[in-house]
């Protein structure tokens, strides 16, 4: 009797041990990649709006130059 609680208690500190390195890795791996991807993400959203801006300016200048 007392071996099979000391197994079970045994295999349920290894799963906790297990959890937390779970926890940890996502806490500290996995979420940081995720927030520089969508970090990289915006920063080329930005880049592509100010891009296009930057191209709807010209047309703009563009089509008053041509009005004149």
């Amino acid at each position: 009797m007392y071996t099979k609680v000391k197994n079970c208690f045994k295999y349920s500190v290894l799963l906790l041990i297990v959890f937390i390195i779970f926890l940890s890795l996502n806490l500290f791996v996995i979420n940081p990649i995720k927030s520089i991807e969508a970090g990289r993400n915006i920063i080329y959203m930005i880049t592509e709006k100010d891009l296009l801006m930057v191209l709807i300016d010209y047309i703009n200048i563009f089509m008053i130059q041509n009005n004149k």
